[in-house]
């Protein structure tokens, strides 16, 4: 009990009770603690660890006292160079290092600030529905108000720029896409970046582009860059990470390049809010960005063949799935019968302890029916096991 009146803000009323992530951990726990084995889907951190040799740069680079001190909030010139580098390498893409790179506390953090730095008190912003919940999240801590925008199959589950309303993109300050996507893994197309580009240019809105998957897709190296198309610098910026494409959540390290512009006012957010991230992490990765292909490769090969396992699985049991080789996802519509998403997915949890993300926390609008499987964390062997146990809770309830 306190002695003071504890009133959030009304920004905060208004985000979800509870992030959906913890809702399913709370399960999962549960579930452990009846005596279920758990096989677990549910996770999109990749357990394979980070290269070694960043590991071991990071464990020497941590001994000197120099980079015990406070980094730019900006970040290293060294670690921006890196990003810069391997933009230019892998999608031709050229930056200038000191107006057009800006380091990230991992892409979450930058991705929930970067409202703050454009959005005023009500002011709509277009977020893919599935997506990604910080999208949405950002927003309402910055005041602004979500406007959600479907992912359906029919439109490759990206964002169908003609149906966004013309009262809602003369108004909008800021469109989020994500390629690969989260949950869906719709990787888009160079050509649906070119017309994005010519939509921001025709309505002034700034296009934030999420790449944090870029280089998870199935052996056939980076999906495109939004950055790539024409036009594309002068309406917006691009969120990478080493967290998922690189296997390295916890070192929480990123990135935002793109539009000089668009980039002061978030560094001013930051500069207020943070004072950069750690300096041994960045000058880790700065020196093995370029040279981790073998382990990118490894655990490319890796997720691509659980992913197809995983396909092929749910697909025999009923599932219609996303067709996508990109990402560690699996975006699964549920069988029939089973359109109830959390109910599905926690009593799956409860009953057979295997571990899915109910799609209705992913998407407000299209979420409810579908679920969301990972495949960044789970074995083979795991995968074969899930199969009777799925088919065992499946079997009573199917219509």
């Amino acid at each position: 009990m306190t002695d003071v009146t504890v009133e959030p803000a009304s920004r905060v009323k208004r985000l979800p009770e509870s992030y959906v992530f913890g809702k399913v951990a709370r399960a999962k726990a549960a579930a452990k603690k009846a005596g279920l084995e758990i096989i677990d889907f549910g996770i999109g951190d990749p357990d394979r660890g980070t290269p070694d040799q960043i590991v071991d740069s990071m464990a020497q680079l941590a001994q000197h006292k120099a980079n015990h001190r406070y980094p730019d909030t900006e970040g290293s010139l060294v670690y921006r160079k890196a990003w810069a580098d391997l933009y230019a390498r892998d999608w031709g893409v050229t930056l200038d290092l000191e107006t057009q790179v800006h380091h990230l506390i991992g892409g979450k953090e930058g991705i929930c600030h970067f409202p703050l730095a454009f959005v005023n008190r009500g002011d709509p912003v277009i977020c893919p529905d599935p997506a990604y919940p910080v999208y949405d999240e950002g927003t309402i801590l910055a005041d602004g108000e979500p406007h959600y925008m479907p992912l359906l199959a029919e439109n490759g589950f990206l964002i169908d720029l003609d149906a966004i309303p013309e009262g809602i993109a003369k108004r909008s300050r800021i469109i989020w896409v994500n390629s690969p996507g989260n949950p869906t893994g719709a990787v888009a197309p160079l050509a649906y970046f070119e017309d994005l580009v010519k939509w921001a240019k025709i309505y002034d809105v700034i296009v934030c582009s999420d790449a944090t998957y870029s280089h998870i897709n199935g052996g056939a190296g980076p999906t495109p860059s939004f950055l790539q198309a024409e036009g594309a610098m002068e309406v917006g910026v691009e969120f990478h990470s080493v967290s998922k494409s690189f296997s390295a959540t916890g070192f929480r390290t990123a990135v935002m390049v793109g539009n000089a512009d668009i980039i002061k006012p978030l560094h001013r957010v930051k500069s207020t809010i943070d004072s950069g991230g750690s300096l041994f992490i960045q000058l880790a990765f700065a020196a093995h960005l370029l040279g981790s292909d073998d382990d990118v490769r490894a655990m490319n090969a890796d997720l691509t063949q659980k992913r197809r396992l995983t396909q092929a699985m749910l697909s025999e049991l009923g599932f219609n799935l996303a067709d996508s080789d990109a990402s560690f996802y699996v975006w699964a519509k549920n069988p029939p019968g089973f359109e109830d998403s959390e109910a599905f997915s926690y009593d799956l949890i409860e009953q057979e302890g295997v571990v899915s993300v109910p799609g209705k926390g992913l998407g407000r609008m299209t979420g409810e029916g579908y679920s969301r499987w990972s495949v960044a964390a789970i074995s083979t062997d795991d995968i074969e096991l899930a199969y009777p146990r799925i088919a065992r809770y499946l079997e009573p309830n199917r219509k």
